[in-house]
């Protein structure tokens, strides 16, 4: 009995540790000169939609400082929130920072705050936001805008938070350039294998150009529901390759015989699904979007 009950012990200490696989979710991408900014006073933010259920685990956004006179005086501020009528809502849900010196001077790129620690739950379809600020510091730190573009993110919209004001969506619709990982929850589908055959491969974008610009479920296995559009596009070619027993747009069952093996998959997916969401608050930003020019 008492090597039973060792077995048993080490077996979930073996598997509680198992790691479930960190995907990319949504993500936006573009090419643009035209910037919001958030600062001390302001956040600039964008909401979004889940497609992998699981738990969040960082975003990355497009982002950059003009240094000199505006240049920040503090890291730069994430905050996560629920939504409520496609604007951010209530305290948030948690607040990061990353290091100045990972925010590039004048020329955009992606930036990533870990998010990891706090265990914020997703769920398939939920709509959450995120913003940048500047708070407890002098200076600015901009984000990239698609507006004027024919590109767009469908699943979302950027929003913005002037002073004690309420949220709102930018008068002329707009979005920024982010992405979303997630660490996913067991799945049986590879997201990204529009027609079915367990590989994410040029076959699919056959697929996807065939229904582009349909609604509904026109899209076999789409990772953002809705309007086949250009975000299905890039989450194709973001996962070109990927397999379904081991791709990264996925974490799929597998099948194997009944032994210890069986017992420590079980508890291994067991592990994966506990999640719980964060009920972190931090101080309640102040969030604008002044207009700035840049070369990206």
């Amino acid at each position: 009995m008492k090597f039973i009950i060792t077995t048993i012990a080490i077996i979930l200490a073996i598997t509680i540790e198992a790691p479930c696989e960190t995907v990319l979710d949504q993500q936006h991408s573009f090419t643009s000169s035209i910037a919001n900014s958030g600062d001390e006073f302001s956040q600039a933010g964008q909401t979004f939609t889940v497609g992998v259920a699981g738990t969040l685990d960082h975003i990355d956004v497009l982002m950059f400082r003009m240094g000199g006179f505006f240049d920040p005086a503090v890291d730069p501020l994430l905050r996560v929130f629920s939504t409520s009528g496609g604007l951010p809502t209530g305290a948030p849900l948690v607040s990061v920072t990353s290091p100045k010196a990972s925010v590039p001077v004048n020329t955009a790129a992606f930036v990533s705050f870990s998010l990891s620690s706090a265990a914020i739950e997703v769920d398939l379809g939920e709509v959450l936001a995120f913003s940048i600020g500047a708070a407890g510091g002098s200076g600015t730190y901009f984000l990239l805008t698609d507006q004027g573009q024919s590109i767009e993110y469908a699943h979302g919209a950027a929003v913005v938070k002037f002073g004690s004001n309420a949220w709102q969506q930018y008068s002329s619709p707009q979005d920024h350039g982010f992405r979303t990982y997630v660490i996913a929850d067991v799945v049986d589908e590879l997201f990204g294998d529009y027609n079915d055959n367990d590989v994410i491969d040029a076959a699919d974008y056959i697929v996807w150009r065939k229904v582009f610009a349909s609604s509904g479920t026109a899209l076999l296995h789409d990772a953002t529901p809705g309007v086949v559009d250009g975000d299905d596009y890039n989450y194709w070619r973001a996962h070109y390759g990927d397999l379904h027993a081991t791709g990264a747009g996925t974490v799929a069952s597998t099948s194997v015989p009944e032994s210890a093996t069986s017992v420590l998959l079980v508890v291994g997916v067991a592990a994966c699904g506990l999640r719980r969401r964060s009920n972190a608050t931090g101080s309640a930003g102040i969030e604008g979007g002044n207009q700035a020019s840049v070369s990206a």
